[in-house]
């Protein structure tokens, strides 16, 4: 294989080293060296270095005394050290611990050495090197070394290589090139350009004259904790097929050091009480004979107990011991008759529910406690992650059942899912398998707005609050009543109770109070009120008129929450219907991709693009029109609210934003569930800054971004900010919005800093008819519909 080197193996650097120490003021350390150099004395091969090929037998006693430098005897049994030739896998010295380990004959393979020769990336890392080290360029050489050695109990076990080439010495062979910065930019950003490096760095034009030193640790935890991630969440599912399971059980082996470990993932349904397996063929160690059981079949009821209400690990040290048992623990004539002296079971939980458990077994008694449990901390979330996307992907099936055929598909790309039907068609008729091709669209500019309830949460505790104090009030007057009528000290104790509820709920809605005064109500008050009726016929009116404002199905009383939950349905439908009407309008200017969600108000996304209408040529003229009309649209369902408002059951403010993303972005169409999500781990940013920016305040401020009558527009560049700053010009002539536009800096948000926004009154005072926008370069008129 080419290489720019010609390499030797040399001593100069150490032997340096040691002609230092030599002159220490440590005696111990003086003589010591002296001694080396006096053996090593006249032997030029040593320093100038040995070429390849040649033979080092008769060398092999001068090295291992200049070795026993880097190796102290005291450290040999406990570092796993070598030394090697430059490029090559020849171990010239090894330390006592490296030879327990790999053996004392041959050389150890580290994969990333070999992938680079197989990748043919050999030269250009030889050549980096060369820069790294006589050009003092700046380049990170680093590698991951690896290598794999199955111990005496079977365990498979890594270790990682820590490389040090401090004894390397990197020379030119005659004149060295002149290379300037951007030759060297050229060079590093040529990728795999091998005749561009071997321009500069010809064949054999540098000598390479020393030996390296490998230290490797034990790296078999964290390989397999990554490993046995890669498995079940990386792939994203469970998967119960020989190769697969066979891998991951001996990834876990080696991670928890149990030889004959065996382990198993179950489903848990916790309305039926019943464990699942994953797979119906394989069989598991729970379930060796069948697909799904009661869970008292395997567990009796305090280990169920312990297990899923508890959430707590079942550890059953030696299986032996607990054969009596065999009639209320099933699992134990289960693990017997497959050999297992060991067991546990280990809670998969998904907040406060157990979704499945894994299970762990060992032929070995005493192989699972308490230590043990401590090693599970970073496998059972894993476990937890792959369990979830388990039933993530059961579900979207579920799904994908229950929406075939149900499902409307956009106008603007409903021409692509005939294309790839049509397709599927014509393959499947001819007698070939194939599956439906994905549906995705590139390059396209996304528009984003929503226009929600102002403080509707707030709204919605004050209608809860107000409904509770209304009826705690009226209960109040009743037992008012009865103090007075009806001897019976419960009745003051329920008033004290009853008037510190209307105090607490008057002055804050606690989290927790509405449940607490409702099961009060329920379970104290309302028993007391029947009984009060039959004794008197004054209380029994009252009694009834207080029954009348119940509501008969929740058994409370509901007219502020019943105002507030109406207000937010005439408000929904409101601005869906007004904005799929106004959009029917928005599909002329150019075809696109739109969506609306309700919220407490309405969100709507829209994607427009080449890909999208590939017949009709697309230019950022039609984006244009598109961002005036959104921004129009929402200005117009502004004033239409702030018009109904007043005929409202509860007279909530709305508040309005629109967010411009100007990067091109992809949107992929998932079948799973039916709707297009963006596509891609960078364009995942719009996702993130659309689920954020209606909760951010004004940096260092305590100010909501979002306001009651202000349109928000936020934005991260410049042209963005001149282009709305034309369409609020042209919408303050129109009458539509007030000249009162600010600039406002954005807090920091998770992953995402330095968005700034518009903001800018919407009029409410002004009368327009409703017309379409519609832009011709710079000229932007009115046209009515």
């Amino acid at each position: 294989m080419d290489s720019p080197f010609i390499q030797k193996l040399g001593f100069k650097k150490l032997i340096d080293s040691i002609a230092l120490q030599s002159q220490s003021e440590n005696d111990i350390v003086a003589r010591g060296a002296a001694f080396v150099l006096k053996n090593i004395a006249h032997k030029e091969d040593l320093i100038n270095g040995l070429e390849q090929g040649q033979d080092l037998d008769k060398y092999q006693e001068d090295i291992s005394l200049l070795m026993n430098q880097l190796f102290p005897p005291s450290l040999l049994n406990n570092e796993i050290k070598i030394a090697v030739s430059p490029f090559d896998d020849h171990i010239l010295f090894r330390s006592d611990r490296f030879k327990s380990i790999f053996g004392t004959e041959g050389n150890v393979s580290f994969g990333s050495v070999k992938e680079y020769k197989e990748q043919e990336l050999y030269y250009i890392v030889s050549c980096a090197l060369i820069l790294k080290t006589y050009y003092d360029v700046d380049i990170n050489l680093s590698m991951s070394h690896f290598c794999d050695v199955r111990d005496d109990d079977g365990i498979l076990r890594h270790y990682r290589a820590l490389m040090n080439g401090e004894f390397y010495e990197v020379t030119p062979v005659g004149t060295p090139p002149e290379i300037n910065e951007k030759e060297i930019h050229n060079l590093l950003h040529s990728g795999n350009n091998i005749e561009l490096w071997k321009t500069y760095f010809p064949p054999q034009s540098w000598l390479i004259n020393g030996f390296g030193i490998i230290n490797l640790y034990d790296a078999t935890k964290e390989v397999a904790l990554s490993r046995f991630k890669d498995l079940l969440i990386v792939k994203n599912q469970y998967k119960h097929h020989d190769r697969h399971n066979d891998e991951l059980i001996e990834v876990l082996r080696s991670f928890l050091l149990i030889p004959d470990l065996e382990i198993d993932l179950l489903l848990y349904d916790e309305n039926k009480q019943h464990l699942i397996k994953l797979e119906e063929s394989q069989p598991c160690i729970g379930l060796p004979n069948q697909d799904e059981c009661d869970s008292d079949e395997l567990f009796c009821h305090n280990s169920r107990k312990h297990l899923f209400e508890h959430k707590q690990n079942l550890i059953l040290a030696n299986v032996s011991d607990l054969k009596d048992q065999q009639d209320t623990l099933g699992i134990i004539k289960g693990l017997l008759n497959l050999g297992y002296q060991s067991y546990m079971a280990a809670p998969i939980v998904d907040g406060d529910k157990t979704i499945g458990i894994l299970e762990f077994a060992s032929k070995k008694p005493y192989q699972f406690n308490n230590i043990f449990e401590k090693q599970l901390e970073t496998i059972i979330p894993v476990a937890t992650s792959a369990m979830k996307a388990y039933l993530d992907g059961y579900s979207n099936k579920l799904s994908a059942i229950i929406q075939t055929e149900c499902t409307a598909i956009h106008p603007s790309v409903e021409w692509r899912f005939f294309e790839e039907a049509e397709h599927f068609l014509e393959t499947t008729e001819r007698g070939e398998e194939i599956s439906f091709d994905e549906i995705k669209f590139d390059n396209l500019y996304a528009l984003y707005g929503q226009i929600d309830i102002s403080g509707s949460s707030i709204a919605r505790n004050d209608a809860i609050a107000q409904d509770l104090s209304t009826q705690l009030s009226m209960v109040m007057e009743i037992l008012e009543m009865a103090q007075a009528k009806v001897e019976m000290p419960l009745i003051e104790s329920l008033s004290f109770q009853t008037h510190m509820m209307i105090e607490q709920i008057n002055s804050d809605l606690a989290a927790g109070i509405e449940q607490e005064v409702i099961a009060f109500l329920k379970n104290d008050i309302t028993p007391l009120l029947n009984e009060l009726s039959e004794m008197d016929e004054h209380i029994e009116k009252s009694v009834e008129q207080y029954k009348k404002k119940i509501h008969p199905r929740l058994g409370i009383i509901y007219e502020a929450r019943q105002d507030y939950d109406k207000t937010l349905e005439i408000i929904g439908q409101n601005f869906a219907s007004s904005i799929d009407r106004k959009q029917k309008a928005a599909q002329k200017i150019y075809p696109h991709y739109f969506e609306r969600y309700k919220t407490d108000g309405v969100e709507h996304n829209m994607f427009i693009g080449q890909s999208l209408a590939p017949k009709k040529p697309f230019n950022k003229l039609y984006l244009r029109n598109l961002h005036l009309w959104q921004l129009k649209a929402l200005c117009e369902m502004e004033r239409e609210h702030h018009a109904l408002k007043k005929s409202l059951p509860l007279p909530l403010d709305v508040a309005s934003l629109i967010m411009i993303y100007s990067s091109p972005l992809s949107i992929r169409y998932r079948m799973d569930e039916k709707q297009f999500d963006v596509d891609g781990a960078y364009n995942a940013r719009y996702e993130i800054i659309k689920k954020r920016i209606d909760k951010a305040h004004i940096i260092n401020t305590d100010e909501r971004l979002t306001q009651p009558g202000k349109m928000v527009i936020v934005f991260t560049q410049q042209s963005d900010l001149e282009e709305y700053k034309t369409h609020i010009n042209y919408l303050i002539y129109a009458g539509l919005l007030k000249n009162d536009m600010e600039i406002v800096q954005i807090e920091n948000l998770q992953g995402v800093v330095g968005l700034r926004a518009i903001r800018v009154s919407v009029d409410y005072s002004s009368r327009i008819e409703t017309d379409e926008v519609v832009m011709e370069g710079e000229k932007i008129s009115l046209l009515k519909v």
